[in-house]
């Protein structure tokens, strides 16, 4: 049994490996807008595997280094280019899903006027699961995109020209 949040939650077994991602570019704020959801337990294997043991994600007993080991292991396997640019987003928090089973982050990249291409490299957790499937939908100019990406296909380049 899993202690979270004060609720006592048997953990879920899932026989897939799954992440999804949304991506938006939001030309009011200038800034393009990524919500990520995991699997906690997935999430925290890749961690682990990092050495970041005992972080407890989402529970009373979480590690004060949780969100830096995030931020970090995320900037390895999250990468976007806009327009031909790296960009570097900012990490804004997490919070624990309805189901209490996955984690949803928040991250942003600032002054992002106008979006004509966007290049997502995301390769979350391909690293220990082969069967590893990262859902995409990626929004601008009015027009979304959606794919999957996984470990032998972790690169995607849209335009909106």
């Amino acid at each position: 049994m899993i202690f979270v949040l004060g609720l006592n939650v048997l953990p879920m077994e899932h026989e897939f490996h799954l992440s999804r991602a949304v991506i938006k570019h939001n030309a009011e704020e200038q800034a393009v807008q990524i919500s990520l959801h995991m699997y906690i337990d997935d999430f925290e294997d890749a961690l682990k595997a990092r050495g970041a043991d005992s972080l407890h994600m989402c529970t009373k007993m979480e590690s004060e280094e949780t969100d830096k080991y995030i931020y970090l292991y995320l900037q390895d396997r999250l990468r976007l280019k806009v327009d031909n640019q790296d960009v570097y987003y900012h990490y804004l928090g997490k919070e624990i899903s309805e189901d209490l089973q996955g984690v949803w982050m928040y991250l942003e990249v600032y002054d992002i006027e106008n979006v004509q291409e966007m290049t997502v490299n995301n390769s979350l957790l391909t690293e220990i699961f082969d069967d590893q499937q990262n859902m995409m939908s990626v929004r601008a100019n009015e027009k979304e995109h959606y794919f999957m990406l996984n470990k032998d296909d972790s690169v995607k380049t849209l335009t909106w020209k």
